[in-house]
Formats: structure tokens, C-alpha cells, sequence
């Protein structure tokens, strides 16, 4: 979050309270204050756009006959919810916890035999909209 010890320097780019998730100016590997921060990649679609936040959690639909849970364990994951309405389908974090490792393992994800879907989420700041 922006009020943490050392980053009063750091322009605030994009701010998910709610989350605890902030977007600094500058990479936060120059902080000199040992602050125990998590350093992830932001995406956005054009320039004027708010970042888009990488959040850890993953969703995916397999099909009905994969053991999920054995499947996604296998590749450094594991289950963190499903929904009720689609028993085939869950949210996964990496077993590690860390969005570093849940994004860098995407690909053996979406290669994996008896996955239909795969989907990191991806937070942004709420923007008002114009009249329609």
C-alpha cells in the first residue's frame, strides 16, 4: 500500500485500497529501506489507460473427467476457492503464494491436458464512465 515506510518519494500511479495493492513510479528494487514488497509486472492496453494489476489468482475450467485438484498441484498450484456453480472450474493461487511464480508458471497452466480455460485475473482501478 502508498503509506508504507519509504515510499513517500514514489508517485502513485494506480491505488486498489481495498486490495492493498499499489503502482509506484519506479521500481521498487531501488528502495533503500528494506521495505518487504512484492515487485510484479503491470500491463496496460494504450497509454491512457490505468494499469492493469496482476493479482496472484488464476481461474480455470477443466473438464469434468481431470482430477483438479491433483492436476494443478502438480504444476505449483493450488486451490484456493471453486464456485459453486461450476464444480469443473476454480480459482488457484500459487503454492508458494508469491503472483511472481502463479504468473511465471501460466504457460505449463495453459498446456496442461484437461484444462479448457485459463485466466489470470487482473485488477484495475475503478474509473467513471461517460454518459451512453
Amino acid at each position: 500500500p502508498s503509506n508504507a515506510p519509504g515510499l513517500d518519494e514514489y508517485p502513485v500511479l494506480a491505488e486498489l485500497s481495498h486490495e492493498g495493492i499499489s503502482v509506484f513510479g519506479r521500481p521498487l528494487a531501488t528502495l533503500s529501506n528494506g521495505a518487504s514488497l512484492e515487485s510484479v509486472p503491470v500491463y496496460a492496453f494504450f497509454d491512457s489507460e490505468p494499469p492493469a494489476i496482476p493479482t496472484g489468482r488464476v481461474f480455470v475450467t477443466g473438464s469434468l473427467e481431470v482430477n483438479l485438484e491433483a492436476l494443478v498441484k502438480t504444476l505449483g498450484y493450488e486451490i484456493q476457492s471453486r464456485p459453486g456453480y461450476a464444480p469443473n472450474s476454480a480459482w488457484l493461487v500459487a503454492i508458494d503464494g508469491s503472483i511472481a511464480t502463479a504468473l511465471a508458471n501460466l504457460k505449463d497452466l495453459m498446456n496442461a491436458a484437461g484444462l479448457d480455460s485459463v485466466e489470470p485475473q487482473m485488477l484495475r482501478p475503478s474509473q467513471q464512465r461517460g454518459p451512453v
